[in-house]
C-alpha cells in the first residue's frame, strides 16, 4: 500500500469514527412521546395525592401552630401571605391542580409536550439504548482497530502518522490487535 493510499485511509476511517455517535448523544436525545406520555401517567397520580394532601384542612384551620411554611407580610392596610420556599410552592401548586383538574392538567402537559417534539426529534426508546451503545463500541471499536493497523503500516514504511488525541488507549498500546475484544466490558469509552 502506498504511503498516499495508508493516509486516504486513515483519513476515511477518522471521518468515520467523528460522524458516530457517543453514548452521550443517545442518553441525552429525549425519549419517544410514547415514553414520555408513560412517565407522565405514572407521576400525575402521586402529584395530585400530594396536591391533595397539601391542602389538608387541619393545616389551614391550626391557628398560630400552622407549619410555619407561610410568612405573613404586612403591607399597608394588607397582609401578604408569601411562601418561604418558592420551588415547594410550584411543587405544591402542580400537585394542587393535578387533583383538582386532572384532565385539565393532562391536557395541557400534553400540549406542551407535543409542542416540544415538534421543535426536537426523538430518540430511542428507553429498553433499547443500552444495546444500541454497546453496538455504537463495537463499531468504534472495530474502526480504531484499523485505523491503528495503517497507522502500524505506515510506521513500518518510515512513516509517522498521528495518533488522535481521542484514540482508545487499548487500542493504541494493544500488543495484538487481533485479540482485541470490541465488548465494551473490555474497554469502556467515555
Amino acid at each position: 500500500m502506498t504511503p498516499a493510499a495508508i493516509n486516504a485511509e486513515i483519513a476515511q476511517i477518522r471521518g468515520e469514527i467523528a460522524q458516530l455517535p457517543t453514548p452521550a448523544d443517545v442518553t441525552g436525545a429525549p425519549v419517544p412521546l410514547d415514553d414520555a406520555l408513560s412517565r407522565l401517567d405514572a407521576a400525575l397520580p402521586n402529584l395530585a395525592e400530594q396536591g391533595r394532601a397539601s391542602l389538608d384542612a387541619a393545616r389551614w384551620a391550626a391557628g398560630d401552630n400552622y407549619d410555619g411554611r407561610f410568612v405573613h407580610v404586612p403591607r399597608g392596610n394588607l397582609l401578604v401571605v408569601q411562601h418561604e420556599d418558592l420551588a415547594a410552592l410550584r411543587e405544591e401548586l402542580l400537585g394542587v391542580l393535578a387533583w383538582i383538574f386532572p384532565a385539565e392538567f393532562r391536557g395541557r402537559l400534553l400540549t406542551a409536550l407535543e409542542s416540544f417534539y415538534q421543535a426536537r426529534a426523538p430518540g430511542l426508546p428507553l429498553a433499547t439504548r443500552a444495546a444500541e451503545i454497546a453496538q455504537l463500541n463495537e463499531r468504534r471499536c472495530r474502526l480504531e482497530v484499523r485505523e491503528e493497523r495503517l497507522v502500524r503500516a505506515a510506521e513500518t514504511q518510515g512513516l509517522m502518522p498521528e495518533r488522535r488525541e481521542d484514540a482508545d488507549p487499548a487500542v493504541v498500546l494493544a500488543r495484538d490487535l487481533d485479540e482485541l475484544s470490541p465488548s465494551p466490558a473490555t474497554h469502556k469509552r467515555a
